[in-house]
């Protein structure tokens, strides 16, 4: 699993405690990690943590050129060598979902309006959402409307592009008896998905415009 470095950065701050390092985390708990050290036996440990909390590091930054190189660890060793060495970013990404522990009471998910009477009736059900070549298993959702309608304006961008001609509406989805749902952070967006159902009594009836 991924442990939400957030709340367990200090095992990170321990191991760095005699570095200077900077460590700066996002709000979808990807994190950066600016390093300075020289000696290459610092980074296999260091990295040993960083995996077991669960992340990966996805990037290097070469800080004295600004050059972005996707990561491997021949590159550190190689960069680490050189005589005008000063530091380098590393971006960490989580390998595994990180559960959300705080879900508002209302939260919102875009549908296509020609499933709005078969979502109203059945619930949310994962497996048939509208955009079956993203990710079939899951629904998502945003944490406010705006954020849902800034999705809109991107979905009917896409459509527009192939030549798709679907019509969106927001619904308000009801936490506070979903007990059993657990919710997913996704880094790569801005919303949040399950793999449960969602029952009809959890969808408050209030359709934004």
């Amino acid at each position: 699993m991924t442990h939400r470095i957030s709340k367990y950065r200090n095992i990170l701050d321990n191991f760095l405690i005699d570095y200077d390092y900077d460590l700066k985390i996002s709000e979808n708990d990807t994190f950066t990690l600016k390093l300075y050290e020289k000696d290459i036996d610092f980074y296999k440990p260091l990295f040993s943590i960083i995996n077991n909390l669960g992340y990966f590091p996805s990037n290097i930054i070469i800080n004295r050129n600004k050059k972005s190189f996707k990561y491997d660890f021949e590159i550190i060793k190689k960069e680490i060598k050189n005589t005008n060495f000063d530091n380098i970013i590393i971006t960490l990404e989580a390998k595994f979902d990180i559960e959300i522990e705080n879900v508002p009471d209302e939260i919102y998910h875009i549908y296509a309006k020609k499933y709005k009477d078969k979502i109203f009736k059945n619930g949310l059900i994962p497996k048939s959402r509208m955009r079956k070549s993203y990710h079939p298993e899951r629904c998502y959702f945003t944490y406010t409307r705006i954020e849902g309608k800034n999705l809109i304006d991107k979905f009917k961008f896409v459509d527009k592009l192939y030549n798709i001609n679907n019509e969106y509406d927001i619904m308000v989805i009801n936490t506070k008896e979903l007990n059993d749902v657990k919710f997913y952070n996704d880094p790569n967006s801005i919303g949040f998905y399950i793999y449960d159902n969602i029952s009809p009594k959890n969808i408050i009836k209030k359709i934004n415009k």
